[in-house]
């Protein structure tokens, strides 16, 4: 999470993601103002530091199943390449399928996406 870095200057999320984002809609304004410098002390945060992530992937790799942070607008700037995203309704069935596929252990000898419909 890049926020309060030199890289945060050079960066900004598409407006529609800033307009639903949880940490500026529902976070109390004051906390995420109070906070001046990057830390990655949990008692030091006054707020969710989920909105500026940067993953970079390099030809041929993947992303595997995830769920992203709770209350994460996500969104990507694909520089080169392509990105295929699989997008699972996320049903009661799908989600009950999705904490078993997590809690076996078992994520690289089952491809999550053979185990569900959708």
């Amino acid at each position: 999470e890049f926020s309060h870095t030199k890289l945060d200057n050079y960066v900004q999320s598409p407006s529609i993601v800033r307009q639903i984002d949880w940490v500026d809609s529902v976070w109390p304004r004051h906390l995420k103002e109070a906070q001046t410098e990057s830390t990655n002390v949990i008692e030091e945060m006054m707020y969710p530091k989920v909105q500026k992530y940067c993953l970079m992937s390099v030809k041929g790799s993947y992303t595997d199943f995830h769920v992203d942070f709770g209350g994460t607008s996500v969104w990507y700037h694909i520089l080169k390449g392509s990105k295929i995203f699989w997008l699972i309704p996320p049903t009661d069935h799908n989600i009950a399928l999705y904490e078993k596929w997590v809690l076996s252990g078992q994520q690289g000898d089952i491809f999550f996406g053979d185990t569900v419909k959708g």
